[in-house]
């Protein structure tokens, strides 16, 4: 079954495609787009360049009606098309907060 993918609006218009194969082919253009096949939801916030054809893609996505932040490595296959890895983290909504924190201790070490 084709599902229709809804992308938020960029400065170029809605962005509409009809299959996931199209997606693939748009991905790279906009940085901020929503996927919606009923039970899994995700919205893509940055890929972060990581060097070597690879990628750190921060999103957030909903499956059941969970929410969780992911921290995913995708790479770039021989197509040139973004592949997830499974280098990664899926943190539930209700730990963020625990995680920023935690991160925000992390910085102040770091500098």
């Amino acid at each position: 079954m084709i599902q229709t993918l809804t992308f938020i609006n960029t400065q170029k218009g809605s962005l509409r495609a009809l299959f996931y194969g199209k997606l693939l082919e748009i991905q790279n253009r906009i940085r901020y787009f929503r996927i919606d096949f009923g039970d899994f939801k995700m919205s893509v916030i940055r890929d972060i360049d990581k060097g070597k054809g690879e990628i750190i893609r921060v999103e957030i996505s909903e499956f059941k009606g969970n929410k969780y932040l992911n921290l995913r490595v995708w790479y770039t296959d021989s197509e040139g098309e973004y592949k997830p890895t499974q280098k990664g983290i899926a943190i539930p909504v209700g730990l963020y907060d625990e995680v920023k924190d935690a991160i925000l201790a992390a910085e102040s070490l770091l500098n």
